[in-house]
C-alpha cells in the first residue's frame, strides 16, 4: 500500500499513479524503434517524461474537445521561453517526442537538498535546422536583452540569467495630525435643532469601548482610528467643531514578479532548453562516451508497451538512480525547539527510498486517449520476481461490490488490509516506528484498543469504504443539507475477533460519552446494533449501526437510517450500474481493488449543498466539469511487478 505512496519520490517525472516492478527477461528487438531524443539521454538518467508532439496523438483528443478550436498538439514544452507560440513556432521544426530529462544531480552539502534545476532540461529532436535557427533568432530578439554567449566544448549556449524580484521599501505611515484637547463637558457646543417638520433621529448609547471618542465625534461617525482607512470627503473629519487633515492611506504596490532563468542550446540534430545554463553543460558532457537510453534492456521494455506509440505522454525512471538524488543524511533537519509534528523524519524517508531501490528496478507510466475517455497506467518492475505479493485469484473477489448500492458517489475498496499493513510496516523499517507509534498511540488513546492486535488482525478479506445518499444518520442530523451516509463493508475468517473489538469499543463509548451515547440491540430478520444519542423534542437519533450480512462480511454504517438502505440489500447493486461497469471493464482482472467517483451524481450532491449562482461564469464551470462521467482507479501485481491504472470517463462532444 505504501509503495504506491512512496515510489512517485523517485521518479519525479513519471506520470500517473504510483505501482511497482520486476527483473526483465531476456528481451526482443523492440516493436517500435526508439524516439530520437532517447539516443542522446544517458542510460543512468535519474527519470525521463516523454511528450509526443504530433497531431495524430493530440487529435484524438477532439473527440471529448468543447472547445472552438482543434487540438494539435501538447501546446507547450517546459522551459520554452514565455510568449513561445508552440504551434506556429515549434511544432514546424520539432520531432515525434521531446523529452523532459532529469539528470542525477551533484552531490549536495551536508544538510541540503540537490539543485534540481542544473540538472533538469528539455531535449527535443529537430527536424528542421532552418526552422529551430530561426525560432532561436526570434528568442533573441523577443528577450528584454541580450545573452550571455559562451561556447562549452564546442556547443553555443544562450544564456539569460534569473532575475530576482525587486525588494520594496515597507510603505511609512503618516502620523495622525494632533488632536485638540478634549472640551469640557459644560463647554460642549449645543446640538443644533432639526429643521422644523423634520425629526432627529433617535439617540444610541455608543459602546463602552467608544465612549472615549464620543466626546470628539458625533454619533454617526466612525472612531477616529478607523477614519484613516476610510474614504473621507474632502479628505477630512470632523474633531469637536474642527476640520481636521486626515492623510490619505499609502496603498500597498504589488512587487513585480521575477523571472526564471533561460539557457538555450542547438546540438547536432536536436535543441535544448532550460531555466540555468549547468544543466545543458551536463547534457553535453553526458555525450562523452554516452550509453544512450534507448539501447538499455528496461527502456526497451517500456518501448514494447501496446500503448506507446499512441501514449501523449510516458515516463520512465531507474528507480537505484533515482535514489541517488536524497542520499542518506542530506534531508535537513528541523530546528532546535520546532514543536514535534507526526510526519516521517528526513532518517526514515531517506531509510524508505533505500528499501524501494533495493525492491523495484523501474518505474514507467503512459497516458493515452481510449474510447471511453483518458487512461493512465503506471507499472513498477521488481529487482527480482516478486511471487508472494502477485495478486490472488479468488472464487469470491469483489463479492461485497453486489452490497453496495448503484447509487454510491464513491467507493474504495481492497482486500486484505492485514497483508498491505504487514508491508507497510516492512517499508518503514526500524527508522519509522517512531511514526507508526504515532499512529497507534493516537488510537489507543481515543479507543483504547491496539491498532494491530484489536483491529487490523482480524481484516483478512475483502473491505471497502463507500459513500451514498441518504436523508438519514449522522451527516443529516448535523446539517440537514448533508445528506450522505457513510459505510465500511469488511469481510473476515475472525468473526469472533471482530466482535471482541466491538464489545471493547462499546465500552470505551459508553463510558467516554458519559451516558450519552446508549447502545441498543434490535433484533427481528436483520438484527443490527445501534448507536444513539438524545436529542431535545425528538426520540433518541442513532448515529453508528453495525450488523452481519452472514457469518463474515460486517457492515458498519453512519446510523441505522442508511443500514436500511442496504438492508437486506440494495434494491439496485453497484456492480448492475452501467457508470460502475464501464468506469472499471477496462482494468486488469485480478485486481486488489478499486476507487471509484461517480463524477456526475457527486456533482449533483455539491451542488445541492453548495448551490452556484446562474452567472455565464457558473453555468461554464457546470458544463465543463460536467463532461467528466467518472473517474476510477485499480492496483494489480504479477510475479514481475506492480500496476496501477486509472481511467477519466467523459463524455464526447455533440
Amino acid at each position: 500500500m505504501l509503495q504506491r505512496i512512496a515510489l512517485p519520490l523517485l521518479s519525479v517525472l513519471v506520470i500517473g499513479p504510483t505501482a511497482a516492478l520486476a527483473q526483465p527477461a531476456a528481451l526482443e528487438a523492440p516493436a517500435i524503434p526508439a524516439p530520437a531524443v532517447t539516443k542522446v539521454l544517458p542510460a543512468d538518467i535519474a527519470g525521463v517524461l516523454l511528450l509526443n508532439t504530433t497531431k495524430d496523438n493530440w487529435g484524438t483528443l477532439n473527440r471529448f474537445n468543447p472547445l472552438p478550436f482543434e487540438l494539435s498538439g501538447p501546446g507547450f514544452l517546459p522551459f520554452l521561453p514565455a510568449g513561445t507560440n508552440f504551434s506556429a513556432d515549434v511544432q514546424p521544426w520539432v520531432g515525434e517526442w521531446a523529452a523532459v530529462a532529469l539528470m542525477i544531480p551533484q552531490p549536495p552539502a551536508e544538510g541540503e537538498l540537490p539543485n534540481f534545476a542544473d540538472s533538469t532540461l528539455t531535449v527535443a529532436s529537430v527536424t528542421d535546422v532552418e526552422g529551430v535557427n530561426a525560432y532561436v533568432a526570434k528568442v533573441r530578439e523577443t528577450q528584454a536583452e541580450p545573452p550571455i554567449e559562451r561556447e562549452y566544448n564546442g556547443i553555443t549556449i544562450l544564456e539569460w540569467p534569473a532575475q530576482e524580484p525587486p525588494v520594496l521599501e515597507e510603505p511609512v505611515e503618516e502620523p495622525l495630525p494632533d488632536l485638540p484637547e478634549p472640551l469640557p463637558e459644560e463647554e460642549l457646543p449645543a446640538p443644533t435643532p432639526s429643521p422644523e417638520g423634520e425629526q432627529s433621529p433617535p439617540a444610541t448609547n455608543p459602546p463602552q469601548s467608544l465612549s472615549f471618542f464620543s466626546r470628539f465625534l458625533p454619533s454617526s461617525t466612525l472612531p477616529l482610528p478607523l477614519a484613516r482607512f476610510l474614504p473621507a470627503q474632502n479628505n477630512q473629519i470632523a474633531v469637536g467643531s474642527e476640520p481636521v487633515e486626515v492623510p490619505e492611506p499609502t496603498p500597498p504596490i504589488p512587487a513585480p514578479p521575477g523571472r526564471a532563468g533561460l539557457a538555450i542550446a542547438v546540438l547536432p540534430g536536436y535543441f535544448a532548453t532550460a531555466t540555468a545554463g549547468k544543466a545543458i553543460e551536463q547534457f553535453i558532457d553526458a555525450q562523452a562516451g554516452i550509453k544512450p537510453l534507448a539501447e538499455t534492456a528496461k527502456f526497451q521494455r517500456t518501448l514494447k508497451h501496446p500503448q506507446f506509440s499512441t501514449s501523449l505522454m510516458v515516463g520512465y525512471s531507474n528507480i537505484a538512480a533515482a535514489a541517488q538524488i536524497v542520499p542518506i543524511g542530506s534531508l535537513p533537519t528541523p530546528p532546535e525547539g520546532s514543536p514535534p509534528v507526526p510526519l516521517p523524519s528526513g532518517e526514515m524517508l531517506t531509510a524508505v527510498l533505500k528499501t524501494l531501490a533495493e525492491t523495484y528496478d523501474t518505474l514507467e507510466g503512459f497516458v493515452w486517449v481510449q474510447p471511453e475517455g483518458i487512461r493512465a497506467q503506471s507499472a513498477a518492475y521488481y529487482t527480482t520476481p516478486n511471487p508472494e505479493n502477485a495478486t490472488e485469484i479468488t472464487s469470491n473477489a469483489d463479492e461485497i461490490l453486489a452490497k453496495i448500492p448503484a447509487s454510491t458517489y464513491m467507493l474504495g475498496s481492497s482486500r486484505n488490509f492485514q497483508k498491505q499493513w504487514s508491508r507497510m510496516v516492512t517499508l518503514y523499517g526500524e527508522e519509522g516506528e517512531s511514526f507508526l507509534d504515532i499512529v497507534r498511540d493516537g488510537i489507543r488513546n481515543a479507543t483504547g484498543l491496539d491498532l494491530e492486535e484489536d483491529i487490523i488482525s482480524w481484516m483478512d478479506g475483502e473491505f471497502s469504504l463507500f459513500f451514498f445518499p441518504s436523508a438519514q444518520g449522522l451527516f443529516p442530523q448535523v446539517a440537514p443539507a448533508f445528506k450522505l451516509g457513510m459505510g465500511l463493508m469488511i469481510q473476515t475468517s475472525d468473526r469472533p475477533a471482530a466482535e471482541r473489538m466491538l464489545n471493547r469499543l462499546e465500552e470505551s463509548i459508553t463510558r467516554s460519552s458519559g451516558g450519552n451515547v446508549s447502545i441498543t440491540r434490535r433484533e427481528g430478520s436483520f438484527p443490527l446494533t445501534s448507536w444513539e444519542t438524545p436529542m431535545p423534542g425528538k426520540a433518541p437519533q442513532s448515529i453508528f449501526a453495525y450488523r452481519w450480512t452472514d457469518d463474515n462480511t460486517l457492515i458498519l454504517t453512519t446510523g441505522s437510517g442508511p443500514m436500511s438502505l442496504l438492508t437486506p440489500e440494495p434494491s439496485q447493486p453497484l456492480t448492475n450500474a452501467y457508470t460502475f461497469q464501464t468506469a472499471t471493464q477496462p482494468f486488469p482482472r485480478p485486481n486488489e481493488g478499486y476507487f471509484y467517483l461517480n463524477w456526475g451524481a457527486t456533482l449533483s450532491f455539491i451542488y445541492t449543498v453548495f448551490p452556484l449562482d446562474n452567472s455565464n461564469s457558473s453555468r461554464l464551470i457546470k458544463q465543463g466539469l460536467g463532461m467528466i462521467r467518472s473517474f476510477s482507479a485499480s492496483n494489480s501485481a504479477t510475479p514481475e511487478k506492480e500496476q496501477s491504472d486509472i481511467l477519466f470517463v467523459i463524455a464526447p462532444v455533440k
